[in-house]
């Protein structure tokens, strides 16, 4: 699982949310993202592709036990 938070959310402090969320849950990957709040798909699009990009290659070079990089499935 992946969790992005825009590092200028306002219902709750992004940082804290994201440091209490890797305490109680270390197997879910997070990424803070900058200059973005809850729009952070508008706001900061290549970042959030590139972080999901990023996402989807570890979990498949996990899955076919390779690190070397990007695999087409």
């Amino acid at each position: 699982m992946l969790v992005l938070i825009g590092e200028k959310e306002i219902i709750y402090p992004a940082k804290k949310a994201l440091e209490r969320l890797n305490r109680v849950a270390p197997q879910i990957k997070t990424a803070l993202i900058p200059a973005a709040g809850y729009d952070l798909v508008w706001t900061q699009t290549n970042l959030v592709n590139q972080k999901i990009l990023e996402f989807f290659d570890s979990q498949v070079s996990e899955k076919m036990g390779d690190t070397r990089g990007r695999h087409v499935v």
